[in-house]
């Protein structure tokens, strides 16, 4: 069959020929060396990796992102390979199929580059916001100790780099205070601002992923106290940074954090009840359903465009959204199936998870709202 042309008789390709193409072009790929990638396949796996970047908590201006992309790697203001291949390595998990073999190879781009970013002093914003990325990837793969090593360590670097740093005894008005620190003033208010994102990701990332892994928190109840979150007083005291970035990094955080630790629960909850049996777990069945089904009642519609930057508002569910409505309905249905064999309500509300999952997989699209029923707004209690 002959490729379609267009009016000028140029072959054009279509989306799986293009995927083809690249996918030859990651297995022609030297997996022994460190040599940048070709553009069109950086280009391919960072848009990938795009929609998808809250899952990993990398809450950046994609335009400001994109600008610097397009910079020589050489230039200062480039993005560093450690964040690239981080990026990368995010690309890989999220899309899975056969760019699941690739993870290795780019895990160890990452840490390789991690480490010429630190041994150089190399734009360290870029190897935090790299290593949070390598932290998710950790958590993902159920690799804890690596996990908690990793974000232990992001803490660590974020305080010893002035990203998070503790307030001053004595007010300053010359900044001396920051002498030691080997993070500079932010150029301008757009980095200014990514600062504050990451210092906030970095923060409330650090405190809450632990304890969900049976960690404790990486900064102290003392640090709580007089940490000084990304930078806001260097240079901008007279004119406050827009306080945007920060509503957008709590729904991110708190709000995933929170149904994730429910998700943890009811998980563990399915298996006492499998080792044990349901009598004496009444009490803890209804506590797990009265808790997803308040999240589920104050959650965003799919099609919100919440968070979303002007150049990501399209047709499509939003895919910060997607992820926490998977999971609540997903913990629906690990809980409701304990009893569904002996108790028709729970049975019921199972099967009505399950429609729900289903509706989200099969309704991608603004466009097909009038077929979506669970889904046209926050979502029902399943009583």
């Amino acid at each position: 069959m002959e490729s379609p042309r267009s009016d000028e008789g140029v072959i054009i390709l279509g989306p799986n020929t293009i995927e083809s193409a690249i996918q030859q072009e990651l297995h022609s790929l030297d997996l022994s060396s460190f040599q940048e990638l070709t553009p069109s396949l950086s280009t391919y796996l960072i848009d990938l990796f795009l929609p998808y970047r809250s899952q990993y908590n990398v809450l950046v201006d994609i335009s400001y992102f994109k600008d610097r992309l397009s910079l020589p790697s050489s230039h200062p203001n480039s993005i560093h390979p450690c964040f690239l291949n981080a990026c990368y390595l995010g690309a890989c998990t999220t899309k899975g199929g056969v760019l699941t073999a690739f993870e290795p190879f780019f895990l160890q781009r990452t840490r390789h580059f991690l480490q010429q970013s630190l041994m150089f002093v190399d734009r360290s914003t870029h190897f935090l916001w790299a290593s949070l990325i390598l932290g998710v990837f950790f958590a993902k793969e159920r690799r804890l100790v690596e996990c908690m090593a990793t974000v232990g360590a992001t803490a660590r670097f974020a305080l010893a780099c002035g990203l998070i740093r503790h307030q001053p005894s004595v007010k300053s008005t010359d900044h001396s205070y920051l002498d030691g620190y080997i993070l500079p003033p932010p150029k301008d208010k757009a980095e200014a601002e990514e600062r504050i994102r990451l210092a906030h990701v970095v923060y409330v990332g650090c405190q809450a992923l632990p304890p969900l892994c049976g960690f404790a928190p990486a900064f102290t109840n003392e640090d709580r106290q007089s940490l000084i979150l990304g930078g806001v007083s260097l240079g901008y005291d007279d004119e406050k940074v827009p306080t945007t970035a920060e509503e957008l990094w709590r729904f991110d955080l708190h709000i995933k954090l929170a149904i994730l630790a429910t998700f943890e629960r009811v998980r563990i909850f399915a298996h006492s009840v499998t080792a044990s049996g349901y009598h004496g777990h009444e009490e803890e069945y209804t506590a797990l359903e009265i808790d997803i089904n308040a999240q589920l009642s104050s959650s965003l519609a799919l099609f919100d465009n919440n968070g979303l930057q002007p150049q990501e508002a399209s047709n499509t569910f939003n895919p910060r959204i997607v992820l926490a409505h998977a999971a609540l309905y997903g913990s629906g249905l690990i809980l409701h199936s304990v009893r569904a064999d002996d108790d028709a309500n729970s049975k019921r509300k199972m099967f009505e998870c399950v429609r729900a999952l289903i509706e989200i997989c099969d309704n991608g699209r603004k466009n097909k709202r009038h077929h979506v029923g669970l889904m046209n707004s926050a979502s029902p209690n399943l009583h």
